[in-house]
């Protein structure tokens, strides 16, 4: 019994670590959009009431196609600390209008792409983590991505791209990180009648161990 608890030890409970549900509009404080194609399209706004599905999304991030302008808008999130986090998660809900518009669908119209992307030195370089693959329009889903590779890295961005030019309409929702963070134990030496040793990994100066 003793060593089933010790051992419970060595994994961290899974925490969430960045959410955000855009109730305080688009693009939230602490968030950035960057038009990257410098075409001057509107880029990432407040969502609103469809006006095609008759579905409510005021609480939603939106980007919307234009006939005129060329798009590659990216919305930035804050930095956020991976210094302490293992097995990091995304997840976001994610909605298009116009799905045969993208470049993807087998019977595409046009050059419209959707990605979520990672970076961790300010923006000047991306990592594509997530790429679209919608066939039908109005039907939001949870799209969820291993981004475990940035686990320990203090200085973390997502990023949610559109491109395209009189493509389609993107919706997303709901971001959340989840991974396992705060401390983490590992225990050398464990054996009957000996001395072991616990071993602390990411605590803090001051925080709880």
């Amino acid at each position: 019994l003793a060593l089933a608890a010790v051992a419970a030890l060595a994994s961290p409970a899974s925490t969430q670590i960045f959410s955000e549900d855009f109730s305080s509009g688009t693009p939230p404080t602490g968030w950035t959009v960057v038009d990257v194609a410098a075409s001057g399209v509107a880029g990432w706004i407040p969502g609103i009431l469809d006006p095609y599905s008759g579905m409510d999304h005021t609480d939603w991030a939106f980007h919307d196609y234009d006939y005129v302008l060329p798009a590659n808008t990216i919305m930035v999130s804050p930095v956020i600390d991976f210094s302490t986090v293992s097995g990091a998660s995304l997840s976001f809900l994610t909605e298009t209008e116009w799905a045969e518009w993208m470049l993807h669908h087998p019977y595409s119209l046009s050059d419209g792409v959707s990605t979520a992307e990672v970076s961790t030195d300010g923006g000047a370089t991306w990592t594509v983590v997530w790429t679209d693959d919608v066939l039908l329009d109005f039907t939001p889903v949870t799209r969820t991505v291993d981004i475990s590779a940035y686990d320990g890295m203090p200085n973390v961005q997502i990023g949610f791209r559109y491109t395209g030019f009189d493509a389609h309409a993107w919706w997303l929702d709901d971001v959340l990180i989840d991974g396992a963070g705060g401390p983490s134990y590992s225990i050398a030496g464990l054996a009957g009648g000996g001395t072991a040793t616990l071993t602390v990994a990411g605590a803090t100066p001051g925080g709880p161990v």
